[in-house]
């Protein structure tokens, strides 16, 4: 993200983010497979929630969707880095919530 920032912005960015990992951002991308595991794992509560219905909230997206949702656009808009197997049912779940309204949040400029 850092990098496409300004000047001034991009050096709050690095500063105050190194600050709160402890370490560079360099550093805490070389280490980011190894922390996936844990992070999908933490994942749990949602897909158990998908295995009766399509979406988080039932048989359609509702708030609680769009909340979740939310943080994974921000993940996809500004990362690469695949943060769900294809085979993760939360993968199917998110490739639902992309395809809404006529695929608008699959449009989202990539900023990579």
């Amino acid at each position: 993200i850092h990098t496409r920032l300004d000047e001034k912005n991009g050096a709050y960015f690095r500063v105050t983010r190194e600050k709160f990992l402890g370490v560079s951002l360099e550093e805490a991308q070389q280490s980011r497979a190894e922390k996936l595991p844990a992070f999908q794992k933490s994942l749990a509560p949602l897909r158990a929630g998908l295995k009766a219905s399509p979406y988080l909230s039932g048989a359609a997206p509702a708030w609680l969707d769009y909340a979740v949702f939310g943080t994974f656009m921000w993940a996809r808009i500004a990362s690469s880095f695949d943060l769900l197997d294809k085979d993760d049912v939360l993968f199917g779940w998110r490739e639902r919530m992309l395809d809404l309204f006529d695929g608008h949040a699959r449009s989202a400029p990539l900023g990579y």
